[in-house]
């Protein structure tokens, strides 16, 4: 199963005995939840709405079920395609990072919960698909900020100022493995209009895919569509 730091995991422990305390009912409402569309997916309003399902006072505590069993779905890597080879990979891993404690006073039952969970579910796993083909191959940029500087031309004495340099610095937020980095470079007047010209050819490129009828027989995912878990 997973090997990450410590700090990188979700609240695995809380999560496992959160799971097998749930009444029947409770747990019913979860798998159902866990096996549209949205998966593990665990947006602010869900984990409110959710909340409210299963009768808990704290959104958070959704969230931290919802993070753990994404995380326990990935497997180490890519997910065995046997189910069963999972799931006794996933019995392992419990077991030999001691967390098979947190699995309550019947921990082949609350165990007997998260195979059902954590069944293979194929919309999770095009979610996940796209998501990778998103961001998955060099990182992603997430936003953007610019200021204008005026840098002087001195005179040779120092004693004046011959002229100014308008400069602009561009900063570029980048999200990769879910750290940000900042990327700053700076450009000319010149350097800005090549830039835009860039932006320019390429909305151009992006709408002839659009309207390539070839293209347009194929679903295109765009901003605007659900992400998935």
């Amino acid at each position: 199963m997973p090997s990450l730091p410590l700090l990188s995991l979700p609240p695995l422990p809380d999560a496992l005995g959160q799971i097998a305390k749930f009444d029947p009912d409770q747990f019913a409402a979860l798998l159902d939840a866990v096996s549209t569309e949205e998966g593990f997916g665990r947006g602010r309003e869900r984990c409110e709405r959710l909340s409210q399902t299963l009768g808990l006072d704290d959104p958070v505590t959704v969230f931290g079920v919802l993070a753990s069993l994404s995380f326990l779905y990935e497997g180490p890597g890519q997910r065995p395609s046997d189910d069963q080879e999972y799931f006794e990979s996933l019995r392992e891993f419990l077991k030999s990072s001691e967390l098979w404690s947190n699995l309550g006073k019947d921990p082949e039952a609350a165990f007997d919960r998260l195979i059902r969970l954590l069944q293979r579910n194929s919309s999770v796993d095009t979610s996940r698909k796209i998501q990778w083909l998103k961001t998955g191959i060099l990182p992603n940029a997430i936003s953007f900020a610019s200021f204008v500087d005026l840098r002087p031309n001195f005179s040779e004495d120092r004693e004046s100022i011959d002229s100014v340099v308008p400069v602009v610095v561009f900063s570029i937020e980048t999200d990769e493995d879910g750290e940000e980095s900042s990327h700053v470079f700076q450009l000319s007047e010149a350097g800005i209009k090549k830039f835009e010209d860039a932006l320019q050819d390429v909305s151009k490129k992006l709408s002839a895919l659009r309207n390539d009828p070839r293209v347009n027989a194929l679903e295109i995912i765009g901003e605007s569509n659900k992400d998935g878990s």
